[in-house]
Order: structure tokens, then sequence, then C-alpha cells
């Protein structure tokens, strides 16, 4: 067993990798703490695998990998999670909603991150939603409300503790460029020339290199094409050196641009041939992310099956098939459940030894699985018992459930030392459709009570719950 230490400092380490951009790494090692964390019942251990699951799966462009990570997240977060777990939610969907361009939906989110940061004193938060809010605006061409909301992200940026320059001068290069949007070309150079001087440039190249773009932007807002083309030149050479291939994707695509209206189709021509290369660069990524995607998604639907699964049987377990029929409740259908289990098989167990009882446990399970038909589920709920549950049936299709698979178990003989051994089952039945069970757990009493009542009765019978 897992110690609390120890969980924590899994945790950790799953944060920790994907803030080094491991993030193989960081799916492999938090699907290992998602595991521990359902069997442990910590909601936090599985947020905490969730969000950076999702977070990587982002990165590396499996999108959709991401938004069931996010949705996982989400259904935890609503039956357990703290201020702080919804904060994290909030962002993470904001990027996936950037990612489609669904802007209504990404402001939506971003206003929510940003008053819960706020009633949170998350101020460092608060300002990242408003500096988000603020690129949105931009991408939809509004930079009156983009240099609003950059303007009240630096704000936000001042009050964080302890005080943090990069969250400040990030906040400040969308207020220069949406001042260089809004015309507002004397304030924007004046910024730009003042944020230049920086100590922060120093250890962070990315923020160097997105001034000398925003040095270019001004310049071509003014019509001097060639001095704007010797800024975005400067970044390119900063980005070329830490290899940022999306950034300077963006750099060769706006030089490309200016080049054709300068009409210098040379330097266009050079530029084109640059461009060309870096997708080609791009697309070999894309293919290794591909083949990491594949083997994520694979190592994500072992892990699920893993979880909805018993280790004995494989049969569903007990957690899926509550949240499973509760959902099914949740949403209407009346459930018939079918409790049973083996007659005396703590005697088979001291007679015969535990290795044999997990024989006949497996064997029970593989046998009553090829009977179960669509929409219904069969698991073990624990030990000898296992459940059935059938959806939109009736009490009377329950018993006749119920009687063929004590009949096929009849005939499932058991062999050890010599000794052929004859299964004996006894049922509980209940149905949804009598009104009182409301949620699985509620239903199960009830198929549970009546089985009970058939072991009162001299075992190896069929007991409804209303006999």
């Amino acid at each position: 067993m897992m110690t609390t230490r120890e969980l924590k400092m899994l945790q950790r380490e799953v944060t920790l990798l994907r803030a080094d951009g491991k993030y193989k790494e960081t799916i492999n090692k938090g699907m290992d703490l998602l595991e521990i964390g359902k069997e442990l019942k910590d909601p936090k251990s599985q947020l905490v695998a969730l969000l950076n699951i999702a977070a990587c799966y982002y990165s590396i462009g499996a999108i959709g990998e991401a938004f069931e990570s996010i949705d996982n997240y989400q259904k935890i977060c609503y039956k357990f999670g703290d201020s702080e777990d919804y904060l994290q939610l909030y962002n993470v969907l904001f990027l996936l909603y950037e990612y489609h361009k669904d802007y209504e939906r990404a402001i939506e989110t971003l206003e929510k991150s940003k008053d819960l940061a706020l009633k949170l004193k998350k101020y460092n938060i608060a300002s990242n939603a408003y500096s988000n809010l603020s690129h949105v605006f931009m991408e939809k061409g509004n930079f009156a409300g983009a240099l609003k909301m950059a303007n009240a992200g630096l704000e936000m940026a001042k009050f964080h503790e302890p005080e943090s320059p990069l969250l400040e001068f990030r906040v400040k290069l969308n207020i220069a460029k949406a001042l260089i949007g809004t015309k507002a070309l004397d304030k924007s150079i004046e910024m730009i020339e003042q944020m230049v001087k920086e100590p922060v440039l120093e250890a962070n190249p990315r923020e160097m290199a997105q001034c000398y773009m925003l040095y270019g932007e001004w310049y071509a807002a003014n019509g001097k094409t060639a001095d704007s083309l010797h800024f975005f030149e400067k970044a390119k050479d900063i980005v070329e050196g830490y290899s940022d291939h999306y950034l300077l994707k963006s750099i060769l695509e706006e030089m490309i641009r200016l080049s054709e209206v300068k009409r210098d189709y040379e330097r266009g021509f050079y530029f084109q041939k640059e461009y060309i290369s870096l997708l080609k660069d791009i697309n070999e990524q894309e293919l290794s992310k591909k083949a990491l995607k594949l083997d994520l998604k694979y190592r994500l639907y072992e892990t699920e099956k893993r979880a909805n699964t018993d280790s004995l049987t494989g049969i569903f377990n007990r957690e899926y098939i509550e949240n499973k029929v509760d959902d099914w409740l949740k949403s209407g259908s009346s459930v018939v459940c079918i409790v049973f289990d083996i007659d005396d098989f703590k005697k088979i167990n001291d007679n015969y030894g535990h290795l044999f009882g997990d024989e006949v446990i497996r064997n029970t399970a593989k046998a009553c699985n090829s009977l179960i038909e669509k929409e219904e589920l069969f698991g073990r709920y624990g030990g000898d018992e296992f459940v059935i549950l059938m959806k939109e049936s009736t009490l009377e299709k329950g018993r006749e459930k119920a009687k063929y698979i004590q009949q096929t178990l009849e005939h499932l003989l058991e062999e050890k030392a010599g000794t052929a051994l004859t299964l004996r089952t006894s049922f509980g039945v209940s149905s949804s459709r009598q009104g009182s069970a409301k949620t699985f757990k509620e239903l199960f009493h009830l198929a549970d009570q009546a089985l009970y009542k058939a072991k009162m009765n001299g075992k190896n019978q069929i007991m409804y719950e209303s006999q």
C-alpha cells in the first residue's frame, strides 16, 4: 500500500515531468497515478493525473484524447473537486476551445477562470486569464477590447506575490500589440523601447524574439517594409537558436508577405525555401507525434480497461457497474438487478484451497459472460458474488435469466483431486419498476435482500424482492 507521502511525491513527479516537456513520460506516469488513485479512492490523485494527461495530449495535438481526459476530470471534479480544481479545469478547457477557434466558449471559460481566481486571490491566474482574453479579442479583430483586457491583466500581475517580472512582461507584450492594432503607434513604440531594456529578457529568448516581432509589426503599420523585415529577421535568428518551430513558422509567413509587398522576389524566394524546409521538419515532428499518440492511446485504453474490470475474472468491476447503472436510472430507464453467489463457497476454499477457489470463480464468470446480451451488464461484486443488470426489462424476464444461468452453472463441473463438484447457486432479483430504487445501491440492496432469503430458505433458489 502506497503511503500518503509517496502518493504526493508521485503527484509532484507527474507535474514536474509535464513542466519539463516530457509528454510521453508524463502520460505514462500519469496513468500509473490514475490507477493508484482509483485503487485508493483518492480523488485528488486522479485529478492531478487527468489534468497533466490532458495538457500533454493537447501539447502533442491529440485533441480527442485531451477532451476525453478533461471529460473524466470534470466528472471527478463535480463530485469531489475544490475551487482550485475547478480553476485548473477552466485553464485547460480554454486551450482546447482556442485550438478549435471556438472563441465564444473560450471567452466564457476565461471569464469563469478570472472570476474564480479573483475570489481565491490567485492573481497570477487572473492575470493569465485577462491576457488570454486579450489574445482572443485580437484574434477576433477587437483591438480596443484586447487593450482593455491586457491592461486589466497587468494590474492583476502587479498584485501577485512574490513579484513576477516575467508575468508582467508577458502581459505587456499583449498591450503593445493591441496598441499597434488600435493605431496608437506613438504609445506602442514608446512601450516597446522601454520593454527591450528590461532585465527579464536576458534569460527569456522567446520574449526577446516577440519584442523584435512587435518592432516588425510597428514598422509594417507605418509602411516601412524594409525596417519591418529587418526586425523580423532578428526575431528569426533568436527563435532558430532555441528551435521554436511554430513561432518560426509565423515569422517566416510574415517575412514572405513583407517581401511580396516590397517586391523583393529574390528574398521572398529564399524565405519560401526556408519555409518549405521548416514545414518538412514540422511534418516529421507530426509523424513522430502520431506514433506517440497511437502508443499513448493504446496505453489509455489499457488503463481504462484495467480500471473498469475485475483483475481475477476480466469482467466488469463493482465501481464501473455502479456508475453505469446510476446513469441508466438517471435517464429514466427501468433496470432489473440479479445478484447471485455460489452456495457453500467457503467449503470449496477450505477443502481445496484458495487457488482452486479462484479457478471456480474464473470459470463461473466465463460461463455466465457468454450468456450476457445487449443492454445487459455482468460483473463481479466481490468474493463469489456476481451481479447482472438488465436495461428496460421486467422482473419476470429477470427470473427467466436467473433460471437459465443457474441451470448453466449446474452443468459446469469442477474437478479437483479426482472429485467432480457440481455448482449450486442462489439468486436474488429486484426491479426499479417497483419504484423504490433510484440508484444502483438501492437496487442492489433489494436484490441482495432477496438473495439472503434464498439462502435462509435452503439455498439453490431464486427469490424476488417482493417474496
